[in-house]
């Protein structure tokens, strides 16, 4: 019997053959979360699977199975080679040690509350099946998977994994820094492109309840949940694109992201064109988060890893107070100049508006 987290029971498919043709063994795969992308004729059941829940839930359920992978670890290091008897050759553990701590921690009370779960009852009631256990144990997985608490994201906060591949390839679990940039830049979205750790949940844990249901339910019922679902409100910004001796004058809109702050999108067909974003004419304090370029082929929702491109700004009759903050003039504007891309890509500027212009364009925001 192979007994393993899951979900699609990879090692079951490969061990299988192996063992019924040099030892006629059967192999039988018992998994918490099952959920085969393809199905196989090997015996494979989970405690959660398709003769309990549809595949979308299974799916949702499974995205975050790496949060409960780090907690049944044991305190050893990944396998990083093999010596000539095939005893495993593993790492150092000196750099997991508060991650070891966390995790010893964890696994401590999970077994303190096995020896203690049933001394409250003098009898289970009627309602204490095994089904219901198996669905209660879904919601508890549900709620932590996608509603971490805020006393829970410091714990995870603590893990670096490996993937198995030695902790020169490790990844942080959590990464609230890289997350907070991305959501004043772009906003919460779920989209691929994402440069934080592996527990997003626990990245947003921050934004909100709503903010986590959106996304249990974006994951639940795989919804087609795009970026501009996400964007409220707006405000009109004019934009100069400047082509040679051509001048082209246009009204863009900036759309909320989060803390204040917006994001302006400009599409432009290749770095030859300068841009004068006249941000003057909207506030007349100012701080600027981000001003980078993404190509337009990697704006693809199946692309993994987007390119982000740093561009270049000039301000004009903007008053630097402070590396981020200005004190702009009614007719200040950024210039983002010209550069070396070649192909057509997306302009992004995250701006926070520090105080308005006028009244109205103070209206329009609130709007």
């Amino acid at each position: 019997m192979l007994v393993d987290i899951g979900y699609n029971g990879t090692v079951q498919n490969i061990l299988t053959p192996v063992l019924r043709e040099c030892m006629n063994l059967d192999v039988l795969g018992r998994y918490l979360f099952l959920r085969e992308t393809q199905l196989t004729a090997f015996d494979k059941r989970g405690m959660l699977d398709t003769r309990n829940y549809d595949f979308r839930a299974l799916h949702a359920l499974s995205s975050s199975v790496i949060v409960i992978e780090q907690l049944c670890n044991v305190a050893q290091g990944s396998t990083v080679d093999l010596a000539p008897d095939g005893s495993p050759v593993r790492e150092e553990l000196d750099a997991k040690a508060a991650h070891s701590k966390s995790r010893d921690a964890v696994q401590a009370a999970c077994l303190a509350y096995i020896e203690e779960a049933g001394k409250g009852l003098h009898r289970a009631p009627a309602s204490d099946t095994l089904d219901v256990r198996c669905r209660a144990a879904a919601a508890s997985l549900a709620r932590l998977f996608f509603l971490p608490s805020a006393s829970e994201v410091p714990l995870f906060e603590q893990i670096d994994f490996d993937m198995n591949m030695g902790t020169a390839s490790s990844q942080r679990l959590i990464d609230r820094k890289s997350t907070d940039g991305d959501l004043r830049r772009r906003g919460v979205s779920f989209g691929s492109g994402r440069r934080g750790g592996c527990f997003l949940s626990a990245e947003l844990q921050e934004q909100g309840l709503p903010t986590g249901l959106g996304m249990f339910a974006a994951a639940r019922f795989d919804l087609d949940v795009r970026l501009t679902d996400y964007e409220s409100g707006g405000i009109e910004i004019p934009v100069i694109t400047i082509a040679g001796t051509e001048h082209l004058l246009r009204n863009y809109t900036a759309s909320r992201t989060v803390d204040g702050y917006y994001r302006l999108q400009i599409p432009v067909s290749s770095g030859k064109h300068g841009m004068g974003i006249q941000l003057g004419q909207i506030c007349s304090w100012v701080q600027v988060e981000a001003v980078e370029a993404t190509p337009v082929t990697d704006l693809d929702p199946t692309i993994l890893k987007r390119r982000v491109i740093p561009l270049t700004a000039v301000p004009d009759q903007m008053e630097q107070i402070a590396p981020d903050l200005y004190r702009v003039s009614p007719a200040g504007l950024l210039f983002v100049l010209p550069s070396a891309i070649e192909e057509p890509f997306m302009l992004s500027l995250a701006f926070r508006p520090i105080r308005w212009r006028d009244e109205s364009i103070a209206l329009q925001a609130a709007a």
